[in-house]
């Protein structure tokens, strides 16, 4: 093939037979390309609008939001007011933030917290997978998420539990942090927040239910992060090794719920470092779609055994050691 190769290119070509041009014609033909390869570039702004408009089907997007909406009012009654007791005159009801009587020692609201935050994220993905542009993706996903939350804590003033304002802000910290990382990638490589949890051996002996998980208090650590790779590109840095490093502040309770018993309870807060899976995986099947998934469901469940956090219940004053595991397996000081 070489050697054809080679006589073809020395052998001359034929003269070309000369076919005559219209001017006219040429000059129309140019036009008309012209206009082509210029209506084929469009504005970014204006591809975006065209594919919001034809991507974004209205019905599909309503039945959708009523599907999540139908789904989280089961769920919240099923978990909290499907007691049997009546409905009540609205009422406030103050119960702290993350002090010592407070429902759950703090862990709920920093359940609703996370809970919230975690669904603006979903739902952002959720909305623009649908159609819509990821700015309005954000948008809708945030303020459906703040309406149908602190939609939840009104109807809570008329039941046993009552309204609390705290539910509320810690609600909107939640949809804040979501829509901060929506819209910042900055951001989104800096920080973030994880939910660890093993049931606890009370919630195995007593509840057992997928509704009721969600009360498992005892079972839960909620980590705000830190992200060293983050941090590294924030100094304009290249951050190495240290794109593998997490570490933050940690909070959990035990005694509180699904079981209280109150000589026992302890509120926990720590400092924690350790390794990031999902900067592991992305470096390591780096444009492997499912293992960016992998990766993406690691940045909110955080992993037992690949980091360790020093913390101290604030109920007595002592300091043990926490492998990831909440209020098991842990190391006295």
């Amino acid at each position: 093939m070489a050697l054809a190769a080679q006589l073809i290119a020395v052998v001359p070509a034929p003269p070309a037979e000369e076919i005559p041009v219209q001017e006219d014609s040429v000059q129309e033909d140019s036009v008309q390309q012209g206009s082509v390869q210029q209506g084929s570039v469009e504005p970014a702004s204006v591809q975006e609008d065209r594919t919001e408009k034809e991507g974004a089907n209205p019905l599909v997007l309503a039945g959708t939001t009523l599907t999540i909406l139908g789904a989280l009012t089961a769920w919240a009654y099923g978990a909290w007011w499907d007691t049997g007791d009546p409905l009540v005159s609205f009422h406030f009801k103050e119960t702290g933030f993350l002090n010592q009587d407070t429902y759950a020692g703090g862990s709920d609201k920093l359940g609703h917290t996370y809970v919230c935050y975690l669904v603006v994220r979903a739902g952002t993905a959720l909305y623009e997978a649908l159609g819509l542009s990821h700015l309005v993706a954000a948008i809708v996903s945030s303020s459906a998420v703040f309406v149908v939350s602190n939609g939840v804590e009104v109807m809570d003033g008329f039941t046993e539990y009552g309204f609390e304002y705290g539910d509320v802000i810690a609600n909107t910290l939640g949809i804040g942090l979501g829509i901060l990382q929506d819209l910042s990638p900055q951001a989104e490589r800096l920080v973030g927040m994880r939910l660890g949890y093993t049931p606890s051996r009370d919630f195995l002996v007593k509840d057992r239910t997928f509704i009721k998980w969600i009360n498992d208090y005892s079972g839960m650590l909620f980590y705000f992060d830190v992200k060293g790779k983050g941090v590294a590109e924030l100094f304009d840095r290249d951050p190495g090794l240290w794109r593998y490093v997490i570490g933050g502040v940690v909070w959990g309770t035990d005694k509180y719920s699904p079981v209280r018993i109150h000589e026992e309870r302890r509120r926990s807060f720590g400092v924690h470092v350790g390794l990031s899976l999902p900067e592991v995986l992305r470096s390591a099947y780096e444009g492997d779609a499912g293992v960016e998934k992998l990766a993406t469901f690691f940045d909110y469940y955080a992993l037992p055994f690949i980091s360790v956090t020093a913390m101290t219940d604030l109920n007595t004053g002592e300091w043990y050691l926490n492998f990831g595991v909440s209020n098991r397996l842990e190391i006295g000081l």
